[in-house]
């Protein structure tokens, strides 16, 4: 069996070349990442993680497309999924995933 992990949440706290290290190291060999899509240049620093995550002998295996709880970013969320669908493939991703069951915590309903 070959595992996998959440990279976006690591990111939090160390750079990606060292979460790589460390993920690597502790036997994970799949991804879970989509870096931040809200900035120009998405796709350059994309191309650059994943120099950094090859180096390590890992694979983006799936992204997320973006979440917008309390609708913050409802504007812009069709250019988001498609930011994300480019990454995916610059990735060589399997799968993108979505989540059909957002809850909007505002006005405590599903969307």
């Amino acid at each position: 069996m070959e595992y996998g992990i959440n990279l976006g949440f690591i990111l939090r706290e160390i750079e990606i070349e060292r979460a790589a290290e460390l993920i690597a190291g502790a036997g994970f060999k799949y991804l879970d990442y989509t870096p931040s899509l809200l900035e120009d240049g998405f796709e350059k620093r994309a191309e650059d993680a994943l120099k950094i995550i090859k180096s390590y002998g890992l694979r983006v295996y799936q992204t997320h497309v973006p979440f917008h709880r309390h609708n913050k970013m409802k504007d812009i969320h069709r250019e988001l999924i498609k930011r994300c669908g480019d990454v995916t493939e610059i990735f060589g991703a399997s799968f993108m995933v979505a989540h059909g069951d957002e809850f909007d915590f505002e006005n405590m309903t599903y969307s």
